[in-house]
């Protein structure tokens, strides 16, 4: 018989980011934290793998409270990069690697040369961008085994950084948001609230976390529940109805568009036995979410 998890204590403001990921690891450690095409990690070895990353980092030059860039092209390096930035107090930067170069490397400049954290398929992409000697790149994916596998010890609070956006504002140039530890877990119990979300759901994304909002995809990792990510550039959109239904996701995040096509590929008597909640981005019509209903369980 498969051994029952321990109950999440409630999200609480005053706990950072990197803490409770350790709450939920030590509680559910062999829950898978994320799913991605035929790879998956789960909770204890989200933990043990960001505590490295972390380690790594705080043996670095950055000191706490200097921002952290994360330039991975997978979401299973990317998960493990930017819970080690947070758990060594460093505020994480999601970069995205399709990206011009010149682009990635002006907002580099613009964060002050910062240490740089990515995985062996955007190592070469990292380093060239990086304004060396001042910044350290670290591939998560290939850190040393000897690293501790506990996090730091750091003194983070919830007013402190947790992660910097950013946008081409309204002169072209990139400039950078700063958000708080607060902010990040305050948005999540307002969603997790109004959609009542909890460690039992599947929270699939068609979008990668480098891609996807600063907060919304931190969702699933701090209710203990389960980030299952679909490419459909590489899976296709008539391969995302079974991928769903096998998946036993609960709730979907997707493109009002992409959402139209795989509606007009659906038998009329398919029906998602689990999935209650769609987050539909941009226009949606009534006359979607009508057919979209015929597709939903009646409950």
């Amino acid at each position: 018989m498969a051994r029952k998890e321990r109950a999440l204590p409630p999200l609480d403001v005053r706990v950072p980011l990197g803490q409770r990921l350790s709450e939920v690891a030590a509680r559910r450690p062999g829950s898978p934290a994320i799913l991605e095409g035929t790879s998956s990690l789960t909770y204890g070895e989200l933990e043990e793998r960001s505590n490295r990353a972390a380690s790594a980092l705080a043996a670095g030059r950055g000191r706490k409270g200097s921002p952290a860039a994360v330039l991975c092209a997978g979401n299973i390096h990317a998960a493990v990069a930017l819970f080690g930035a947070l758990k060594a107090g460093r505020p994480y930067c999601l970069l995205d690697p399709s990206l011009p170069e010149a682009r990635i490397r002006s907002i580099l400049g613009n964060m002050g040369a910062p240490d740089l954290l990515t995985d062996s398929r955007c190592r070469d992409l990292a380093e060239r961008a990086a304004q060396a000697p001042r910044g350290t790149v670290l591939a998560v994916d290939d850190l040393p085994p000897a690293l501790p596998q506990v996090p730091p010890l750091m003194d983070i609070l919830p007013s402190d950084g947790a992660y910097v956006a950013y946008t081409s504002g309204s002169t072209g140039a990139p400039k950078g948001v700063v958000r708080s530890h607060f902010s990040a877990v305050l948005h999540t119990m307002n969603f997790s609230r109004e959609y009542a979300f909890d460690g039992e759901d599947v929270f699939a994304f068609l979008t990668p976390i480098f891609r996807g909002t600063s907060t919304t995809f931190l969702v699933p990792f701090l209710q203990g529940s389960t980030f299952a990510f679909y490419s459909p550039d590489e899976k296709g959109i008539p391969s995302l109805a079974p991928w769903l239904l096998r998946r036993q996701v609960s709730n979907l995040l997707i493109h009002a568009a992409l959402l139209r096509q795989v509606l007009d590929g659906l038998p009329e008597d398919l029906v998602f036995p689990r999935l209650r909640c769609v987050h539909v981005l941009y226009r949606f019509f009534r006359r979607d979410l009508e057919r979209l209903f015929r597709h939903l369980p009646a409950s």
